[in-house]
């Protein structure tokens, strides 16, 4: 009994702590859907807390399912702004990772997305594709504020599930096994009379 107790409190305790309380968490969905070579594929970045003031994240994915334009091109603002880039001051990243700086032009208690990008699946793309998001590793940190720098926060992945539509083969293909009635010839024969 006093190890359960123990645990509970344990428990109660890394829960209650500050640091876990205050965390803010930044998402991508998963399960977005799309269809090869299909432009928009719209990938909403989500944060849980819309008080921070700015967020230096760094984003990865599939560069042989899906592609992004550096800049402003393919993002989509509604209470944030920033840009993306595959090519910053500190040096180029591999294939398939931007980092994006945002600032939050309107922050306000409650839930919010920092930015939606406008990806394109590419023509061979297919299955579920994952995009992760984290901090900039060339700022050392993800999200902050303006008075208190350095804001805790957890990072959880997301995913895109790319399928490709049934060709109208064989949809044809299929209706005609079903929807056309077969008709046989009948030979004629003739009928001798006495």
């Amino acid at each position: 009994m006093a190890r359960i107790v123990a645990l509970g409190l344990i428990a109660l305790t890394v829960l209650s702590s500050p640091a876990l309380a205050d965390m803010v968490s930044v998402t991508i969905p998963a399960g977005i859907s799309a269809a090869p070579g299909q432009y928009p594929v719209l990938v909403p970045i989500n944060i849980s807390d819309a008080t921070v003031g700015g967020a230096d994240l760094l984003v990865k994915y599939d560069p042989t399912m899906l592609s992004i334009a550096d800049g402003i091109t393919d993002l989509l603002f509604t209470n944030w702004s920033g840009s993306i880039s595959s090519n910053p001051p500190e040096g180029p990243l591999p294939l398939g990772q931007f980092v994006g700086s945002f600032a939050n032009n309107n922050p306000a208690p409650g839930a919010d997305t920092i930015v939606t990008l406008k990806f394109h699946a590419l023509p061979a793309a297919a299955g579920t594709i994952s995009l992760t998001v984290g901090p900039n590793p060339y700022k050392g940190y993800g999200l902050s504020t303006v008075t208190e720098g350095d804001t805790p926060a957890s990072y959880s992945p997301g995913s895109v599930n790319v399928v490709p539509e049934p060709s109208s083969f064989v949809l044809l293909a299929i209706g005609g096994l079903v929807g056309i009635p077969v008709v046989r010839r009948v030979a004629r024969q003739r009928v001798r009379r006495p």
